[in-house]
């Protein structure tokens, strides 16, 4: 089975119960999305002639359609991380009117197509000795030629990837805004247990120690912070640095931002936030590939420049690769997303059951100096009338 998402998984001492991620204020019009793009395409005028005017048509409706934008519409094209890429490299507006969604790219460690690695490289003979090389998914061409089944995919699995790395560490105790250092991870694991032990900080000094439940849980906190050295796309640095802010959080504030909101910043919903930030991408990559198979079925069947000989096979073959990819993607999302419910609900037990495990350690130290005089009490009472 082909592996598009990996989630690494810490073992834990106890048995989990597998749980489905449901997300309960999610909203899939698919069909109501598909014919807003139909419409809008005709409302606007738009000759789509080429892969590129295809994808261009696509981002300005999402973008600026007001049905992507209503109250109730629970998805955002201008906080989706896929819907920027997708639209960045074939952005055909002034600088003054720039994406919606991270204009400034201060959020990104990479930045454009050719980063990420998304390019359709062909090479041509121009003489016996010499070849050029021509990148099909250039910006600067029609894109026609270009594999967008095969390239889109792998975009839209780069930025999952990097959002199940980015969260990972957080179901293990890591609290962004706090530092990389040792006093760091001992805040997060006081700010960890407080959340699942009604207020009991493990590494404060008290009347109860648990010293060794603390070295465990800060040696996790600081162990899965390695996992940020797998994110490709984000600079992970400048998401999990700062504190997010209650008010960033409020979607009315216009400093509103969907990324660190759902991943750090709602502490109330277990993952749900969390699965809504993935959904949102998965709902305008699904969007796309209906609107990619669309366009070239029933639309544009031309915009591929090939001849009639070879349209109806390779049409075929490029819609049936994007809906694969699809599949195969949705499918790594639901275990991915299983694996951390998983583990967050049985991480909690297992430093809870640490703290049991040191709780039984502290009292078998005063039973054990009390068994020497008991077990002498014992004897002197059976032989006491012997005594007499």
């Amino acid at each position: 089975m082909r592996k598009v998402v990996f989630v690494l998984v810490l073992c834990v001492s106890v048995l989990s119960v597998c749980t489905s991620a449901k997300a309960d204020d999610v909203s899939l019009d698919f069909t109501g999305a598909m014919n807003q793009l139909d419409t809008a395409l005709f409302a606007e005028n738009k000759n789509v002639a080429s892969i590129k005017s295809m994808i261009q048509s696509y981002c300005s409706v999402v973008l600026h359609s007001s049905w992507f934008h209503i109250d109730d519409f629970n998805y955002s094209a201008r906080q989706s991380t896929f819907v920027y890429f997708l639209c960045k490299n074939v952005w055909r507006y002034a600088p003054s009117k720039p994406l919606p969604l991270f204009a400034d790219d201060k959020t990104f460690k990479l930045t454009d197509w050719n980063a990420l690695d998304l390019q359709d490289i062909h090479f041509q003979t121009v003489a016996a000795t010499s070849a050029s090389k021509t990148d099909f998914c250039a910006s600067s061409t029609t894109m026609n030629q270009c594999n967008v089944s095969k390239q889109v995919p792998k975009l839209f699995n780069m930025i999952i990837n990097d959002y199940i790395n980015l969260k990972q560490p957080s179901l293990y105790g890591f609290t962004a805004g706090l530092g990389d250092n040792a006093d760091a991870n001992i805040k997060a694991a006081n700010i960890f247990s407080s959340g699942y032990f009604n207020g009991l900080q493990i590494c404060k000094k008290s009347d109860r120690d648990y010293t060794a439940t603390c070295k465990s849980l800060t040696k996790y906190i600081q162990d899965t912070k390695k996992i940020f050295a797998d994110v490709q796309i984000f600079d992970y640095k400048k998401i999990i640095t700062p504190t997010v802010d209650k008010d960033v959080c409020t979607v009315s504030n216009a400093n509103y931002n969907l990324l660190l909101c759902w991943l750090y910043g709602d502490k109330d919903f277990s993952l749900e936030r969390f699965l809504n930030l993935t959904y949102n991408e998965m709902f305008y990559y699904r969007l796309f590939a209906q609107y990619y198979a669309w366009m070239l079925t029933t639309k544009e069947p031309n915009i591929l420049w090939l001849s009639q000989n070879e349209l109806a096979w390779e049409s075929f073959a490029r819609i049936r690769q994007m809906n694969n990819e699809l599949l195969w993607s949705q499918d790594a999302l639901s275990v991915s997303m299983r694996m951390l419910r998983d583990s967050y609900t049985a991480f909690p037990l297992h430093i809870g059951f640490l703290m049991y495990q040191e709780d039984l350690l502290h009292i078998s130290t005063p039973l054990g100096a009390l068994y020497t005089p008991l077990s002498q009490l014992y004897y002197t009472l059976q032989h006491v009338q012997k005594k007499e």
